[in-house]
């Protein structure tokens, strides 16, 4: 349905590429101050994994201890954890939504639609880059076929006769030296 909808698909696509974007964001964040001496090292679980839950304990138990640096980390790893749920609740919307109106579309499409987008735009697309790729191949056989005559049949006959020519010189000398002729 990318004919029909091209721009919402894009859009999901920024979508997507924004919440990856968060999510290593997250995961870089995690790795930098959940490791063992980090800040928050107690809030992140065994897997590696660091829940809003955690980081708001994490962050209650800082402020009651006073420890102004792991507020900090502690604050930002929820703005964090809130982006990333957020662009990921942004992009599933998107996909929801594009669905819906990928499913109304089918409604629409009479069989010439139909048809064109079957026919025209996927098989003869396929089709045609096989024709191209067998003709390339066949091409180049040809080419690698062309050049191994060429290498085989470089010397012409005059060449060869003139070379036939010498060689039988030199053996009638060396017989004549050998007084055998």
């Amino acid at each position: 349905m990318a004919r029909y909808f091209a721009s919402d698909r894009a859009r999901l696509d920024e979508l997507n590429a924004e919440a990856d974007a968060a999510t290593d964001a997250v995961e870089e964040f995690i790795e930098e101050h959940g490791a063992d001496e980090g800040l928050l090292s107690d809030a992140v679980n065994d897997k590696g994994v660091l829940s809003q839950a955690a980081a708001k304990a994490a962050l209650k138990e800082a402020k009651a201890a006073n420890d102004q640096d792991t507020v900090e980390c502690a604050e930002a790893a929820i703005e964090l954890l809130q982006a990333e749920a957020a662009a990921k609740q942004a992009a599933k919307e998107a996909q929801t939504a594009l669905d819906t109106a990928t499913l109304k579309k089918y409604d629409d499409l009479t069989k010439v639609d139909i048809q064109t987008l079957v026919l025209d735009h996927k098989w003869a697309v396929t089709i045609r880059d096989r024709v191209v790729a067998e003709v390339t191949a066949l091409t180049l056989d040809l080419v690698t076929r062309i050049q191994h005559l060429g290498e085989r049949y470089a010397q012409t006959v005059g060449a060869l006769g003139a070379e036939l020519e010498t060689l039988e010189a030199k053996v009638a000398n060396h017989l004549a030296v050998m007084g055998v002729l």
